[in-house]
C-alpha cells in the first residue's frame, strides 16, 4: 500500500469510527449536563481539568517518545511498553500524592475533595492505557485504537443513563469514569494477549533513564500545553465558582469534540511523518501542505455554522439553564480554525525532531495565557476565559506558522483561506435568512458549501486522485 493510501485508510478507519465515538461523547455529556446543571457540571469538569494537569507527570513523554520509536523500529515496541508500565507504576502512586497535596493546599472543600479524588483514580488509569495506545498507533492497527475509545464512550454513556435513572449525585457520576477507565484499560490487556504479544513488567533502570532523557523536551511540551488548555477551568473556579465552570466548560465541550478532526490527522499521520523525516522530505513538505489545506477547508465553515445557530445548538443540547453558555460559545468557537492548524503543527514538529523549538513556543504560549487569564477572568468572567482561548490560540498559530516556514516551507495563506472565506461568507448568509430545524440547516449549509467550493474550482488533480485512493483502500 502506498504512502498516500495508507495515511488515507488510517484516516478514514478512525474518522468513521470517531463519529461514532464522539456521537455517544455528544449524548452522556448532554445528559449529564442537564442532570446535573451547571454548578454540578461545573464541579465534575473541574476535577477532570485539574487531575489532568497532574495526569502528565506519569505519562512524562513517554507515549509520545514510543510512538516514534516505535514507527521507525517496530521490534523495540516490547521494549518500550513492559519499561514504561513498570514505571508509570510508581509515577501514578506519586501522582495521587500531588493531587491529594495540592488540592487540600487551595482550600476546597466537600464533595470537591472526594470528587477530585475519584476522577485522580480515572485519570492514572487513562495513562496507563495510552502506554498501550501508543504501540498500537506506531503500528498503525487504527481500528483498535478506535474500539477502545468505542469502549469506553460506551460505557461512560450507560454509566450517565443508569447515574439518571438511580438519581445519583456528582460524586456518582465520578465513579463512573473509574469503571470506563478500567474497562478501557482491560480491553487493552486482552487484545495485547491476543493479537500482540504478553505485557510484563521489565525494571531496566538504564533504559529508564536514557527514555526520559529523551522524552525530557516532549513531555515539558505537553505538560506546559495541558496548562495552557485547562489553567482557565482552575482559575474560573478559584475565583468564580462552579457555576461559572459549568457555564464555561460546557461550550469548550462542544469546542473538544471538534477537535477530534485533526486528531484523527495527527493519529494517522504522526507515525508516517516521522518515517519521512528518515527517509523523505519531499514528502513531508507534500503532506505538510496537504494536510494544511484540507484543515482550513473545514475549520472555517465551522466557525461561522456555529456563530450563527449557537442559540438552537445550546438550547438543543443542554436546555435553557445553560442560556449563559450561548454568547460563550460564539465566542471561543473561533478557536477552531486556528487550533484545527496549530493542532497538526505541534505534531509536524514532533515528528521531524524539533521538539526544542515547540517547547519555545509553549512556554511563550502558556506565559500569555496564563498573564491574560488573570487579568481578564477577574472582570469578565467565563466570556473573559473564552475571549483569552481565542486571543492566544491566534498568537500559537502565528508562531507555528513562522517556524515550519523555516523548517519545511512557506505557505501562502490566503491562497488557503480566500476560496473558504468565500464559501463560508455565502454559505453563512443562508444559515442566518433561513428558518428551518437545526439538522436541516446544516445538512443544507453543508451541501451549498461543498458546491461553491467545486464551483469555486478549490480541489485539484491531486486532490481528487486522494479521494480516489482512499475509497478504493
Amino acid at each position: 500500500m502506498n504512502t498516500s493510501r495508507k495515511i488515507l485508510k488510517n484516516t478514514g478507519i478512525l474518522f468513521i469510527s470517531q463519529i461514532s465515538i464522539y456521537v455517544i461523547g455528544f449524548f452522556y455529556i448532554m445528559y449529564m449536563a442537564r442532570y446535573l446543571g451547571p454548578e454540578g457540571f461545573g464541579l465534575l469538569n473541574f476535577a477532570l481539568a485539574f487531575c489532568g494537569i497532574f495526569g502528565m507527570v506519569p505519562d512524562l513523554g513517554l507515549s509520545t517518545l514510543s510512538v516514534r520509536e516505535v514507527s521507525r523500529n517496530k521490534s523495540l515496541a516490547t521494549t518500550y511498553l513492559n519499561n514504561i508500565l513498570s514505571l508509570r507504576l510508581i509515577l501514578g502512586i506519586i501522582t495521587f500524592g500531588l493531587i491529594f497535596l495540592t488540592i487540600n493546599i487551595l482550600g476546597y472543600h466537600e464533595p470537591t475533595l472526594t470528587v477530585v479524588y475519584i476522577i485522580s483514580v480515572y485519570v492514572i488509569l487513562a495513562v496507563f492505557s495510552q502506554t498501550f495506545d501508543s504501540v498500537v498507533q506506531a503500528n498503525e492497527k487504527m481500528e483498535y485504537l478506535s474500539l477502545g475509545q468505542l469502549i469506553t464512550n460506551i460505557v461512560l454513556l450507560l454509566g450517565t443513563l443508569l447515574a439518571i435513572y438511580y438519581k445519583l449525585d456528582v460524586i456518582g457520576f465520578a465513579y463512573i469514569y473509574i469503571i470506563a477507565g478500567a474497562f478501557n484499560l482491560l480491553f487493552y490487556f486482552i487484545l495485547f494477549m491476543l493479537k500482540f504479544f504478553k505485557p510484563t513488567i521489565t525494571y531496566d533502570f538504564k533504559f529508564w533513564k536514557e527514555m526520559i532523557k529523551n522524552a525530557l523536551p516532549l513531555s515539558l511540551s505537553i505538560v506546559l500545553i495541558l496548562i495552557a488548555f485547562k489553567i482557565d477551568v482552575i482559575i474560573l473556579s478559584l475565583l468564580k465558582g462552579n457555576e461559572a465552570v459549568g457555564i464555561y466548560t460546557a461550550a469548550y465541550k462542544l469546542i473538544e469534540i471538534l477537535i477530534f478532526v485533526p486528531s484523527i490527522f495527527a493519529i494517522s499521520v504522526f507515525p508516517v511523518l516521522s518515517n519521512f523525516h528518515i527517509n523523505s522530505q519531499n514528502l513531508i513538505e507534500f503532506s505538510y501542505k496537504k494536510i494544511y489545506k484540507y484543515l482550513c477547508l473545514l475549520g472555517l465553515p465551522i466557525a461561522v455554522g456555529t456563530t450563527l445557530l449557537a442559540n438552537k445548538i445550546i438550547f438543543f443540547i443542554y436546555s435553557t439553564s445553560f442560556y449563559q453558555t450561548v454568547i460563550t460559545l460564539q465566542i471561543l468557537i473561533w478557536v477552531i480554525p486556528f487550533i484545527f492548524l496549530t493542532y497538526m503543527s505541534r505534531v509536524i514538529m514532533v515528528s521531524i525532531n524539533k521538539q526544542d523549538q515547540l517547547l519555545k513556543i509553549i512556554i511563550l504560549y502558556l506565559i500569555l495565557n496564563i498573564a491574560l487569564n488573570l487579568i481578564i477572568i477577574p472582570i469578565y468572567g467565563y466570556i473573559g476565559a473564552a475571549i483569552v482561548t481565542v486571543v492566544t490560540e491566534i498568537v500559537s498559530f502565528t508562531l507555528y506558522y513562522y517556524y515550519l516556514s523555516k523548517f519545511i516551507c512557506k505557505i501562502q495563506i490566503y491562497k488557503y483561506f480566500s476560496k473558504p472565506v468565500i464559501a463560508s461568507a455565502i454559505m453563512g448568509l443562508f444559515v442566518y435568512y433561513i428558518n428551518l430545524n437545526l439538522f436541516l440547516v446544516i445538512v443544507i449549509a453543508t451541501i451549498i458549501y461543498i458546491l461553491v467550493l467545486i464551483i469555486l474550482k478549490t480541489f485539484t488533480e491531486d486532490d481528487v486522485n486522494l479521494l480516489k485512493s482512499m475509497i478504493k483502500g
